[in-house]
């Protein structure tokens, strides 16, 4: 299998997959998430965390990373990690500018943010 332009082979099956998520850490994310909708951002973060270092090419760890730090009230942090989701997504981009659209709102961007939602809706 050739990689397409000058991109290493592994970075294109990456992409093509969209660095999909083992069971494992799909659990752990899972567990995240009801941990951030209890108020507890902290485990939340320490579960992603984990999730990331089993699965470190998924777009959904850095989404959900991207999501802690936006309720944790840090919105230039989340921006990053949802950046880099969507640089690692392939086929699952729409999420991640999804996410964007809302950080950026939250941050006050709103010409930013309207990008980002026409852009998930392209998707």
């Amino acid at each position: 299998e050739e990689p397409a332009g000058d991109e290493p082979p592994r970075v294109e099956r990456q992409r093509a997959s969209g660095g999909r998520v083992p069971d494992a850490a799909q659990g752990l994310l899972a567990s995240a998430d009801s941990a951030l909708r209890d108020g507890n951002d902290g485990r939340a973060l320490d579960l992603i965390q984990r999730a990331q270092r089993i699965a470190p090419d998924a777009a959904a760890v850095y989404y959900a990373l991207g999501r802690v730090y936006r309720e944790k009230g840090n919105p230039a942090r989340a921006e990053q990690f949802v950046l880099k989701g969507i640089s690692k997504a392939g086929n699952i981009r729409q999420e991640g500018w999804s996410e964007l659209a809302q950080i950026r709102a939250r941050m006050g961007d709103q010409a930013g943010s309207a990008d980002a939602r026409e852009r998930a809706g392209q998707m």
